[in-house]
């Protein structure tokens, strides 16, 4: 049985109440899984569920996804999308030549799969065709982003040095402490991590080690991290309930996934926030607090 969401207070701000307009749309739906939304949507089932989380405004990509599978109008929901974009102080990317995309007629389940299967080349064709004029037109355009899938890491990275070994405690390496081995750690939660113009560069997760009682932040990078130059990667944990702030971990980014520094969970929920900065942009995510 799937684990019920965690609350949203829509009186907090525009991206809680827009997280919590867009649960209330999937319940109108039948509140499908969001496994089974994902097969339809083509987004992850966490980026699904991230959208609604209310940490932060989704993109207008996923946002899209998310409506159009649970039975929305794109239309109506860009524009409650651009107005919380407005009330957050963010700008709103303008679509190719200014204009609102159509909305594309929801497909008849009375259509057989071999005509569908049929009909996506040709329009993929088609769609293909008008993308390279547009581009030969405007040589400095740019493809709008679309999160991509992030760059696998089974582990945790190796960017640290390896030898030595560190008691478990605050501000301490999760390989030291031999936390990061655990065979138990897992992902409590996670966010996306988007430049101000919306393009994806992976996501800032919130890694727990039921052992060692500690959480520490993983950012796992995507394929779009290619497109900053001179990047920087800084990973920090916070326990507000004792008013701490961990150490910051800041490394240059080399391609592969970064971890910060643990807080133990011993005294209260710990929440981690990854930034990333660079001369030709960055961004900035923080995760949900968890106890």
């Amino acid at each position: 049985m799937p684990r019920p969401e965690r609350p949203v207070d829509s009186s907090e701000g525009p991206a809680q109440h827009f997280a919590a307009e867009l649960r209330r749309l999937r319940t109108e739906a039948g509140n499908p899984p969001y496994r089974e939304l994902a097969k339809t949507a083509h987004f992850s089932k966490a980026t699904l569920s991230a959208a609604a989380a209310g940490h932060r405004l989704p993109t207008w990509d996923v946002t899209r996804a998310y409506v159009l599978v649970c039975g929305g109008s794109s239309i109506e929901w860009q524009s409650r999308w651009e107005r919380a974009r407005a009330e957050l102080g963010l700008p709103v990317p303008p679509g190719p030549n200014g204009a609102t995309p159509p909305e594309p007629p929801a497909e008849s389940a009375d259509v057989p799969r071999s005509r569908r299967r049929l009909l996506i080349p040709a329009t993929a064709g088609v769609a293909l065709s008008v993308l390279a004029v547009f581009l030969l037109l405007h040589p400095r355009a740019r493809l709008p982003s679309r999160p991509e899938k992030p760059v696998s890491a089974t582990s945790e990275p190796l960017g640290r040095f390896m030898g030595g070994t560190d008691p478990i405690a605050d501000d301490k390496d999760p390989k030291k402490t031999r936390c990061s081995y655990d065979p138990a750690v897992i992902t409590i939660d996670r966010v996306e991590v988007n430049t101000a113009d919306e393009h994806y560069l992976g996501e800032a997760e919130l890694r727990y080690s039921p052992r060692c009682r500690a959480v520490w932040g993983r950012f796992t990078p995507s394929a779009g991290m290619a497109y900053l130059k001179n990047a920087t990667v800084s990973i920090a944990a916070r326990r507000p309930g004792t008013g701490t702030r961990g150490v910051p971990y800041t490394t240059r980014f080399d391609g592969q996934a970064v971890f910060g520094n643990i807080l133990t969970r011993t005294r209260g929920c710990v929440l981690i926030s990854v930034t990333v900065t660079a001369s030709t942009g960055g961004g900035t995510a923080t995760t949900g607090c968890r106890p």
